[in-house]
Protein backbone atom coordinates (compact mmCIF):
# COMPACT_ATOMS: atom_id res chain seq x y z
CA UNK A 1 0.00 0.00 0.00
CA UNK A 2 1.36 3.42 -0.91
CA UNK A 3 1.53 6.26 1.60
CA UNK A 4 -1.29 8.06 -0.25
CA UNK A 5 -3.50 4.99 -0.01
CA UNK A 6 -2.67 4.67 3.67
CA UNK A 7 -3.54 8.35 4.26
CA UNK A 8 -6.84 7.85 2.45
CA UNK A 9 -7.66 4.87 4.67
CA UNK A 10 -6.85 6.91 7.76
CA UNK A 11 -9.04 9.79 6.51
CA UNK A 12 -11.97 7.40 6.00
CA UNK A 13 -11.47 5.93 9.45
CA UNK A 14 -11.39 9.34 11.13
CA UNK A 15 -14.38 10.90 9.34
CA UNK A 16 -15.14 14.41 8.04
CA UNK A 17 -15.31 16.22 11.37
CA UNK A 18 -11.93 15.08 12.63
CA UNK A 19 -10.30 15.57 9.22
CA UNK A 20 -11.57 19.14 8.99
CA UNK A 21 -10.42 19.68 12.56
CA UNK A 22 -6.95 18.36 11.70
CA UNK A 23 -6.75 20.70 8.69
CA UNK A 24 -7.63 23.68 10.89
CA UNK A 25 -5.25 22.52 13.64
CA UNK A 26 -2.39 22.18 11.14
CA UNK A 27 -3.10 25.65 9.74
CA UNK A 28 -2.69 27.02 13.28
CA UNK A 29 0.43 24.90 13.89
CA UNK A 30 2.53 25.27 10.72
CA UNK A 31 5.47 23.47 12.32
CA UNK A 32 3.46 20.21 12.28
CA UNK A 33 2.87 17.81 9.40
CA UNK A 34 -0.12 15.60 8.77
CA UNK A 35 2.11 12.61 9.45
CA UNK A 36 2.82 14.00 12.93
CA UNK A 37 -0.88 13.82 13.76
CA UNK A 38 -1.43 10.44 12.12
CA UNK A 39 1.63 8.62 13.45
CA UNK A 40 2.73 10.32 16.67
CA UNK A 41 0.45 9.48 19.57
CA UNK A 42 1.65 12.46 21.60
CA UNK A 43 0.75 14.87 18.78
CA UNK A 44 -2.62 13.20 18.20
CA UNK A 45 -3.44 13.53 21.91
CA UNK A 46 -2.61 17.26 21.70
CA UNK A 47 -4.92 17.53 18.70
CA UNK A 48 -7.71 15.67 20.53
CA UNK A 49 -7.48 18.08 23.46
CA UNK A 50 -7.51 21.05 21.06
CA UNK A 51 -10.53 19.61 19.20
CA UNK A 52 -12.45 19.13 22.44
CA UNK A 53 -11.77 22.76 23.37
CA UNK A 54 -12.64 23.92 19.86
CA UNK A 55 -16.13 22.44 20.17
CA UNK A 56 -16.91 24.42 23.32
CA UNK A 57 -19.43 25.35 24.54
CA UNK A 58 -20.62 22.04 23.07
CA UNK A 59 -19.38 18.87 24.74
CA UNK A 60 -19.26 15.28 23.54
CA UNK A 61 -20.08 12.13 25.44
CA UNK A 62 -19.46 8.49 24.57
CA UNK A 63 -21.69 6.01 26.38
CA UNK A 64 -22.25 2.38 25.33
CA UNK A 65 -21.67 3.00 21.59
CA UNK A 66 -23.97 6.01 21.61
CA UNK A 67 -22.30 9.33 20.99
CA UNK A 68 -23.79 12.65 22.03
CA UNK A 69 -23.19 16.32 21.51
CA UNK A 70 -24.75 18.44 24.18
CA UNK A 71 -24.93 21.90 25.63
CA UNK A 72 -26.13 22.52 29.16
CA UNK A 73 -27.75 25.71 30.35
CA UNK A 74 -24.42 27.06 31.59
CA UNK A 75 -23.30 27.17 27.94
CA UNK A 76 -26.49 28.74 26.60
CA UNK A 77 -26.03 32.18 25.05
CA UNK A 78 -29.44 33.63 25.77
CA UNK A 79 -28.45 37.10 24.60
CA UNK A 80 -28.78 36.04 20.96
CA UNK A 81 -32.43 35.16 21.59
CA UNK A 82 -33.47 38.41 23.32
CA UNK A 83 -35.06 39.93 20.25
CA UNK A 84 -37.30 36.87 19.95
CA UNK A 85 -38.53 36.67 23.56
CA UNK A 86 -41.88 38.17 22.54
CA UNK A 87 -42.29 35.18 20.19
CA UNK A 88 -41.73 32.70 23.03
CA UNK A 89 -38.11 31.96 22.05
CA UNK A 90 -35.90 32.33 25.12
CA UNK A 91 -32.80 30.27 24.31
CA UNK A 92 -33.51 27.06 26.20
CA UNK A 93 -32.61 23.51 25.12
CA UNK A 94 -35.68 23.20 22.89
CA UNK A 95 -34.82 26.46 21.10
CA UNK A 96 -31.27 25.27 20.47
CA UNK A 97 -32.65 21.97 19.19
CA UNK A 98 -34.92 23.77 16.75
CA UNK A 99 -32.01 25.80 15.42
CA UNK A 100 -29.70 22.79 15.15
CA UNK A 101 -32.38 20.82 13.30
CA UNK A 102 -32.67 23.72 10.84
CA UNK A 103 -28.88 23.95 10.59
CA UNK A 104 -28.62 20.22 9.82
CA UNK A 105 -31.45 20.37 7.26
CA UNK A 106 -29.77 23.23 5.40
CA UNK A 107 -26.05 22.57 5.86
CA UNK A 108 -25.67 18.86 6.65
CA UNK A 109 -28.69 17.00 5.28
CA UNK A 110 -26.60 13.85 4.84
CA UNK A 111 -26.46 13.59 8.66
CA UNK A 112 -30.16 14.07 9.41
CA UNK A 113 -31.14 10.38 9.39
CA UNK A 114 -28.26 9.52 11.70
CA UNK A 115 -29.25 11.91 14.48
CA UNK A 116 -31.78 11.70 17.28
CA UNK A 117 -32.56 14.51 19.68
CA UNK A 118 -33.35 14.44 23.39
CA UNK A 119 -33.29 18.03 24.57
CA UNK A 120 -34.83 19.43 27.72
CA UNK A 121 -35.49 22.96 28.90
CA UNK A 122 -32.04 23.18 30.52
CA UNK A 123 -30.04 21.11 28.02
CA UNK A 124 -29.65 20.65 24.28
CA UNK A 125 -28.74 17.08 23.27
CA UNK A 126 -28.30 15.26 19.98
CA UNK A 127 -26.99 11.70 19.62
CA UNK A 128 -25.97 9.14 17.04
CA UNK A 129 -24.70 5.59 16.97
CA UNK A 130 -21.90 6.86 14.71
CA UNK A 131 -19.16 8.85 16.43
CA UNK A 132 -18.08 10.39 13.11
CA UNK A 133 -21.54 11.95 12.69
CA UNK A 134 -21.34 13.66 16.08
CA UNK A 135 -17.80 14.86 15.44
CA UNK A 136 -18.78 16.31 12.06
CA UNK A 137 -21.84 18.03 13.51
CA UNK A 138 -19.81 19.41 16.41
CA UNK A 139 -17.12 20.76 14.12
CA UNK A 140 -19.59 22.35 11.71
CA UNK A 141 -21.59 23.90 14.55
CA UNK A 142 -18.39 25.34 15.98
CA UNK A 143 -17.49 26.73 12.54
CA UNK A 144 -20.79 28.20 11.42
CA UNK A 145 -23.47 27.97 14.05
CA UNK A 146 -23.45 31.52 15.38
CA UNK A 147 -23.68 33.02 11.90
CA UNK A 148 -26.47 30.60 11.02
CA UNK A 149 -28.32 31.22 14.30
CA UNK A 150 -28.29 34.96 13.74
CA UNK A 151 -29.65 34.49 10.22
CA UNK A 152 -32.47 32.30 11.53
CA UNK A 153 -33.36 34.64 14.36
CA UNK A 154 -33.44 37.80 12.31
CA UNK A 155 -35.27 36.59 9.20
Amino acid sequence: MSILQEYEEIRKELGNGINKGIELYLSKNPNLLLSDIYYKEKEYKKFEKWFENYLKPFMTLDCDNEYSLFLDQIGFDKTIFRTRNKDGIFGNGYDYESLVRTFVAHKLPHLSRELFYDSENGMFSVSSYDKKVIEELGFELSQEAMTFIFKCLYI
